[in-house]
């Protein structure tokens, strides 16, 4: 099992459409050939076929059981990888077949969810400079947070890029608990820091820097955005409702940081979903499909702009 990396995504339906197949792409990324033609995504795999993985490259497969996998570098006979799919061992289907239905669905793409979000309501979904900075969040303006880590983004609003940009993080009654200063719109935050460890809440904010390294607003000015560390108690609930949604080594796997992010947007933890995105998108090399999910996910809540 651990030589082809899988995902055991215990699906409650079949998947369908694999007639042909056994197997049918759901993602990928760099040199990936089936019988020395290159693939793409939604291809099924005939059993008597040569599959090859380049070094680097991310692949993604969904089986007729309605499990999953993530392909090594390598080479495989397509009928060999059925005896590597080993046993489903969650128990918790629905965000598993959510993901599943997004990446085999046509269909799905960030303007749909865009026209979906139209009838949607959600916390924190507000789309607007903040606080005359020129700053959008891509990320939700208040959400709890379960994890360790929060994947902080955001833009300018006119589309100007500014050569730094100073992140100001304080606790609720906006005592400064840390600063840094970034040259990209991004910042992941350790919610461990020592600085930061002891903050129930923490508020985020953002100040464009110029040429001179001077801010752009200022601080008391600028909205931010907030986490709310959450309770022991619903800590635990979390923890279990992951060890039933997948095992540890599935948890490691890109097509795992997606299934999480569901489970973390079904159930309010905004944030946590964008680390989990985040975490996807860097263990699969950014592979389109998970960056489509990734978009969808900010479109239907309205944070930033939906990429």
């Amino acid at each position: 099992m651990k030589k082809c990396g899988l995902i055991l995504l215990s699906l409650a339906l079949a998947t369908t459409g694999l007639a042909q197949g056994n197997f049918q792409v759901l993602a990928l990324k760099g040199s990936v050939q089936l019988d020395g033609q290159g693939l793409r995504v939604g291809t099924r795999l005939a059993p008597t076929q040569q599959l090859v993985v380049g070094q680097g490259a991310y692949l993604s497969l969904a089986h007729k059981s309605g499990k999953a996998m993530e392909i090594p570098a390598g080479t495989y006979q397509v009928q060999d990888l059925e005896q590597r799919l080993g046993r489903a061992t969650g128990t918790t289907n629905q965000y598993a077949r959510f993901v599943l239905n997004e990446l085999t669905n046509p269909g799905a793409s960030p303007e749909v969810a865009r026209q979906r979000a139209k009838h949607m309501k959600k916390t924190g979904a507000v789309v607007r400079a903040l606080g005359g900075s020129g700053v959008v969040y891509d990320f939700p303006l208040s959400s709890p947070v379960y994890g360790r880590w929060v994947a902080l983004r955001w833009h300018t609003s006119q589309e100007r890029l500014y050569p730094q940009y100073k992140v100001i993080i304080s606790d609720l009654s906006e005592a400064v608990l840390h600063t840094q200063v970034v040259q990209l719109p991004q910042l992941m935050v350790d919610l461990e820091h020592p600085q930061l460890a002891k903050a129930q809440q923490l508020i985020f904010k953002v100040l464009p820097l110029n040429a001179q390294g001077e801010a752009i607003g200022s601080a008391e000015a600028v909205d931010g955005c907030a986490v709310q560390r959450v309770d022991p108690r619903a800590a635990a609930r979390i923890r279990a409702d992951l060890a039933d949604l997948q095992d540890e080594e599935a948890a490691t796997t890109a097509l795992g940081q997606v299934m999480q992010a569901s489970y973390f947007e079904e159930k309010g933890f905004y944030a946590d979903a964008v680390y989990a995105y985040e975490k996807a998108l860097e263990l699969s090399g950014g592979a389109e499909q998970y960056q489509l999910l990734y978009q969808a996910f900010m479109a239907r809540g309205g944070w930033g702009n939906g990429q």
